[in-house]
């Protein structure tokens, strides 16, 4: 229950002809009983005048002065136990952290009331021991710490354990009884203890037991901390087992597996044109233990460039690191030859645990409804890397024929997941074809204005994009950038209104193709 608090500063409460009349009272031990109760055990006063006890809450201010409670008073001289329990206001509890008491007799058939005195020489001022735990999740281990059972003998505030006082550590899994744990604590009032596993319940309480001759067998027993263990297993390998070239050629889906892991995972992905200068390109933080993990990466150039992948795994614990294998994507090529010619190159697929297990070629056209008509046109198996297409049949509807390469890993796959890779889809086109939108949002749902050029061979581009006033506000050289619709010099996002665009690219003859209109830019 809680009393209201009152300052008394010791030596000046009691008069110190009180001190003589009624001895001390010698607390035995406090012992926490659960996260609310404090059980409090002293001996009977040998006075028999005495009508009962006070027990104390004990509080030290920023002065370092002791602050008492109102009295709890407990009637009856032969009376020598209390269970404290903190149930009104601030609430303090013996889980959370350390209380302290101490218990004064006094004999109420005299006006003033006497009481025993504290003599901070001979009395023992208790407090609750309050065990606290930090769990390394890293090392599957926890470390148990808790306050010193200190008294008056060696300073009220005492922060070191007594001499002749002994700790015993006692230890639950999976709320089975307490067995204690055969440990040489020394006096030490911490402990480590290692070799945890994930998925058991730990309980843990340490009982301080007196070997003071004046108190022999007095124990006080502390509040108890549990856990359930779910200690961080890094990974043993990250395999990154595919990079497939989606449809639209701008984006490469990475899958990649682990094996089993209880921690969280941080992948960084890191993606090079060269093999040996990495960037990362995306990360995924903090991500719970999956097996199969699928990450597409957007923006690129496939049709210029065979990327290289790798993942770089950690995890919060300090020194677990692994990268993956890396891997290549195909790049397929069409070059134009004649009218009735192509010739169609290609990179294998390099990362896979057993290598290629064969290649099979399609060539691709739209019917005049623009469905489009696929045909493998040949099976090769490394190191075949190229191949020559006769074909005397008309283009697609729209001028064009295209081509990939899809690639299936060889069998025999310890990971047993034998994937399958596409390419980028290589173009030829009858003629150059350069597509722009007519509108975009730079606020909305279509924030870039990006126009594709459709060409065999493309080796240069151009975009500018001019306001009504003739100033110019973007340009690039990359074709994949397009124009967010802010200014260049003053990264303002532009007005609303119409933009007038210049598009300039070169067709596989090298000679130059020039493209410009007007695009508009709305809220």
């Amino acid at each position: 229950m809680k009393f209201l608090k009152q300052l008394f500063i010791l030596g000046i409460f009691w008069a110190p002809a009180a001190f003589a009349q009624i001895p001390t009272v010698s607390i035995d031990s406090v012992t926490v009983l659960n996260d609310r109760q404090v059980s409090i055990n002293w001996q009977v006063s040998p006075n028999t005048t005495v009508d009962g006890y006070y027990v104390y809450r004990i509080y030290q201010n920023n002065l370092g002065q002791m602050i008492f409670d109102a009295p709890i008073t407990i009637n009856g001289r032969s009376t020598n136990k209390f269970v404290y329990e903190d149930n009104f206001g601030q609430i303090d509890l013996p889980n959370e952290k350390s209380l302290r008491f101490w218990v004064t007799a006094f004999d109420k058939d005299v006006n003033p009331i006497v009481q025993s005195g504290f003599d901070t020489s001979a009395v023992k001022p208790h407090q609750t021991v309050y065990l606290n735990q930090t769990v390394d999740q890293c090392n599957g281990a926890v470390y148990l710490k808790w306050n010193a059972y200190s008294d008056a003998r060696n300073g009220f505030f005492n922060s070191t354990p007594n001499a002749g006082e002994n700790y015993e550590i006692y230890e639950s899994q999976n709320n089975g009884p307490f067995k204690k744990l055969k440990v040489e604590l020394n006096n030490k009032n911490s402990y480590k203890r290692s070799g945890l596993m994930t998925g058991i319940n730990y309980r843990y309480k340490v009982i301080a037991r007196s070997n003071d001759v004046m108190n022999i067998g007095a124990s006080s027993t502390s509040n108890e901390k549990s856990f359930t263990g779910t200690f961080s297993v890094a990974p043993a390998y990250v395999y990154l087992y595919n990079a497939t070239t989606a449809a639209n050629n701008r984006t490469v889906t990475l899958y990649w597996l682990t094996d089993t892991s209880s921690c969280r995972l941080t992948y960084s992905i890191l993606m090079s044109e060269d093999s040996i200068n990495f960037k990362e390109v995306a990360r995924i933080d903090s991500q719970t233990y999956t097996r199969f993990n699928v990450k597409p990466i957007d923006n690129l150039l496939t049709e210029r460039y065979a990327y290289y992948f790798k993942i770089v795994t950690t995890t919060a614990c300090p020194d677990t690191i692994d990268t993956s294998n890396v891997v290549r994507v195909v790049r397929l090529k069409a070059e134009y030859v004649n009218p009735t010619t192509n010739k169609i190159s290609w990179n294998n697929f390099e990362g896979w645990a057993v290598g290629t297990g064969f290649f099979e070629l399609y060539r691709v056209k739209k019917d005049s409804a623009g469905i489009d008509i696929k045909d493998i046109i040949a099976t090769v198996q490394p190191p075949i890397s190229s191949f020559i297409d006769v074909d005397i049949t008309p283009p697609g509807i729209d001028n064009a024929t295209y081509y990939y390469i899809k690639t299936t890993e060889d069998i025999n796959d310890p990971f047993n997941v034998q994937s399958v890779s596409f390419s980028n889809r290589a173009y030829v086109y009858k003629e150059i074809k350069i597509i722009a939108p007519e509108v975009f949002t730079p606020n909305g749902l279509t924030p870039i204005f990006r126009p594709r050029v459709l060409t065999t061979n493309n080796n240069k581009f151009s975009l500018k994009v001019y306001n009504r006033w003739g100033k110019l506000v973007f340009e690039t050289t990359d074709e994949v950038l397009g124009w967010n619709g802010k200014d260049k010099d003053s990264n303002d996002v532009c007005t609303t209104g119409a933009y007038v665009y210049v598009i300039e690219s070169t067709d596989a003859l090298g000679a130059v193709i020039r493209k410009s209109g007007t695009v508009a830019l709305i809220d």
